[in-house]
């Protein structure tokens, strides 16, 4: 997901802040990021692996030995 810089309000900085604790990319697990692209004058949210698209919402410890995992 990216947004213009001069674009981006303090509400969608948040929900941004939000995703990223709350979720963690679907292909490899790992945390989500905020980054500039100063190329694009744009702010990236997602995964530190450009290539990978999507996130998933991350699972509880008590998720987890409830599954048996």
């Amino acid at each position: 997901m990216e947004l213009k810089q001069d674009e981006i309000t303090q509400e969608q900085w948040d929900e941004w802040k939000q995703l990223m604790r709350d979720n963690c990319c679907a292909e490899c697990g790992c945390d989500l990021t905020i980054k500039t692209i100063p190329e694009h004058a744009t702010l990236y949210f997602g995964c530190h692996n450009t290539e990978h698209h999507g996130f998933i919402e991350r699972t509880t410890y008590t998720q987890e030995l409830r599954r048996g995992a």
